[in-house]
């Protein structure tokens, strides 16, 4: 249960890690899951300094993950992200793989979205990106093959093991709808709304 409750508050508390980060007075803040950038730097630490510096132009910037790197995560979790994916790539024109969580943003960016974001579950992996192009900021995206994912029950497992648990896949499904309820206001004037 701790988890489900989790999910339903880790937008609110990611858009007040990104208020902390903007008292350093920087000209750029990185959001990220702490534990998907400690698992980059154990595999890959000079492709996340590329990833990070690349697109300068972009205001906000989305690092997700290869298609390499998408077949290495559990079913469950690659078989319903890839329509929240396609979703945002029909709206958007972009294709990016938007649930892993970890945004490079320009100060501004980061002032708007900590004003102006109301999600305050894990759909906010949605909702950031397509209230900042809303907003007019420039939206680009890099992919990183280094990029894993472990779950706090499975770490140091050999295999994920939850693809057999029907629990399992109906929590994510379950993601995936608060995903869609998301982006469905940002449908106004696109796709026939």
């Amino acid at each position: 249960m701790a988890v489900n409750l989790l999910l339903f508050f880790i937008g609110k508390a990611r858009r007040d890690a990104v208020g902390l980060a903007l008292r350093l007075d920087e000209t750029r803040v990185l959001y990220s899951d702490i534990d998907h950038v400690l698992r980059w730097i154990e595999v890959d630490a000079e492709e996340m300094g590329k990833c990070f510096a690349s697109q300068p132009a972009a205001e906000l910037l989305i690092i997700g993950r290869t298609e390499e790197a998408m077949q290495r995560i559990p079913q469950r979790l690659r078989e319903t992200e890839v329509p929240v994916n396609r979703a945002y790539e029909l709206m958007s024109g972009r294709r990016a793989d938007l649930l892993f969580a970890i945004r490079r943003m320009d100060r501004a960016v980061a002032i708007d979205l900590v004003a102006k974001s109301g999600v305050d579950s894990i759909a906010n992996d949605v909702e950031w990106p397509l209230l900042v192009e809303s907003l007019g900021y420039r939206v680009g995206y890099v992919e990183a093959h280094g990029l894993s994912y472990r779950t706090l029950d499975e770490f140091g497992a050999e295999a994920d093991s939850y693809d057999s648990d029907a629990l399992q896949w109906i929590r994510r499904i379950e993601m995936a709808g608060e995903m869609a309820r998301t982006m469905r206001p940002f449908l106004k004037g696109r796709s026939g709304e």
